[in-house]
């Protein structure tokens, strides 16, 4: 029997949100606040112990217990916060099932467990020889607040299995896996939060993966903001998260259609915009002057405009494998022109904001005109993404509005969107006013009640106990390790 402690970060994205699901780079940074994960881990007996036992420090949250390996499953119904160990378990267990590939896609019934071959044909290192009480606790990563609690939880979780696996590795199986859980996310969470080195942020690309650490200018702090309204990408995932990475992934089929490239549906799956303008031989400068709006319509395609223009066997196998039925039940307006442009113009503002951080002399004092311009970049990010991604609210608007009038050289929403935090830069002799700013004219009216937001009462009791806990400067983290 061995046990072990799992540290696992949450991560702020300063740039670049909603395009690694289409494999463009972004730019995030593993964060101070952390989850914390104790594993004990002994060889599997059928009979003696329970094959994965979930238990949180926090009585407020279910536990759970599979006797037998063949046990475990997705639990259907409500949003369990378990279910993202489960889609840990099931990507390990597939990435080893499959020769060390995952380039089958998600093959494993969510709701039925592994299939009965899994047993017959165990890696040596598989989590099915070994079984588990997995104790979560140190919860300093805020819930749905877009600093990616969920994909810690997932990435300790993979770390907790105890592999042997490489944090490239596992931050490839953890993304994928982490699909199990229902959101059809990318792969920037789990990259930053296994990947990131102290003190720099982290650019990384996709198809394949690749990261480069890069020094921030040493003038700003980086400062979140916890707007208190709930940002929970898995349970609105089919009007919110799910919907956008489907209509992406028919604006991707229509751009292939339109050229005369036919991909298998693993491969549409499997290859986002940036691999489609590849594929068609066109920069997304092209793209975005000259040919997008005679690929995509200006105005929004109803379901029965994408029954004419998609096929039903690639729109079933879309939905099935990768954002779920219900995004075509519950949706009439598919806005596909607008969310190509947002990626398009999201990456455009990454590229320019790492090429300004790389070319820093960071000897010298970074001129106010950089600063200003990084501080654009991201205003410039959050207009797209309450515009054309449509992943805004009321309560993100009022505190980048406040951020910015109190000094923030630029202010934006971070993670998926529809609440959630804004993340903004500010420089650092000026953190102090900035900070009692917007405590002053965002948190205080909500605490007294002046102001009414969409949050819950929970949050509002938080901020009002603990400032800190809702508003605090951050600094770039080291990564997910075992201790």
């Amino acid at each position: 029997m061995s046990t072990y402690k799992i540290i696992a970060p949450g991560r702020v994205n300063l740039i670049g949100e909603h395009v690694d699901h289409q494999n463009y780079p972004v730019f995030p940074c593993a964060i101070e606040q952390s989850i914390e994960v104790d594993v004990v881990k002994h060889p599997y007996v059928e009979g003696k112990e329970p094959a994965l036992a979930i238990f949180h420090s926090n009585p407020d949250f279910d536990n759970i217990t599979f006797q037998k390996r063949e046990d475990i499953k997705m639990v259907e119904g409500k949003h369990q916060w378990y279910n993202y160990i489960i889609a840990s378990y099931f990507g390990i267990c597939e990435y080893l099932y499959n020769g060390h590939s995952i380039e089958k896609g998600q093959t494993i019934k969510r709701f039925e467990g592994l299939p009965k071959e899994y047993y017959e044909k165990i890696d040596p290192i598989s989590p099915l020889n070994f079984a588990y009480k997995v104790t979560v606790g140190g919860q300093g990563v805020p819930v749905a607040a877009g600093l990616s609690s969920s994909s810690a939880l997932t990435c300790a979780v993979s770390l907790a299995w105890d592999t042997g696996l490489s944090p490239a590795i596992l931050a490839t199986v953890s993304a994928h896996g982490e699909g199990y859980s229902g959101t059809a996310g990318g792969g920037m969470d789990q990259a930053a939060i296994l990947l990131s080195e102290s003190g720099k942020a982290l650019k990384i690309d996709f198809h394949p993966l690749e990261v480069e650490s890069v020094n921030l200018p040493k003038e700003i702090s980086i400062v979140v903001a916890n707007t208190g309204r709930v940002a929970s990408k898995a349970v609105g995932y089919a009007k919110m998260y799910n919907k956008r990475v489907f209509e992406l992934k028919c604006a991707c089929y229509l751009i292939l259609k339109k050229h005369g490239i036919e991909l298998t549906h693993v491969q549409l799956i499997q290859n986002g915009l940036r691999d489609v303008l590849r594929m068609i031989k066109i920069s997304e400068q092209d793209f975005l002057n000259k040919e997008m709006k005679e690929c995509l319509k200006a105005d929004f395609y109803t379901r029965a405009d994408l029954e004419k223009l998609v096929p039903a066997d690639v729109r079933e196998f879309l939905l099935e494998k990768r954002v779920g039925q219900k995004v075509w039940e519950v949706n009439d307006d598919f806005h596909l022109l607008e969310r190509v442009r947002h990626v398009l113009t999201e990456n455009e503002r990454v590229l320019e904001f790492v090429k300004i951080c790389k070319e820093l002399n960071h000897d010298q004092d970074t001129p106010p005109a950089v600063l200003k311009r990084l501080g654009q970049l991201l205003d410039g990010s959050f207009a797209s993404l309450d515009g054309d991604f449509d992943c805004g609210c009321t309560e993100l608007t009022q505190l980048v509005n406040i951020c910015r009038n109190a000094g923030a050289l630029g202010s934006r929403l971070t993670g998926a969107g529809w609440g959630g935090c804004t993340v903004s830069i500010v420089e650092t002799p000026k953190l102090q006013d900035f900070l009692k700013k917007v405590e002053q004219d965002y948190y205080k009216p909500m605490i007294s009640g002046e102001k009414k937001y969409d949050v819950p009462e929970q949050f509002i009791e938080m901020a009002k106990k603990d400032i800190k806990s809702v508003l605090f400067a951050t600094k770039p983290s080291m990564s997910a390790r075992k201790v």
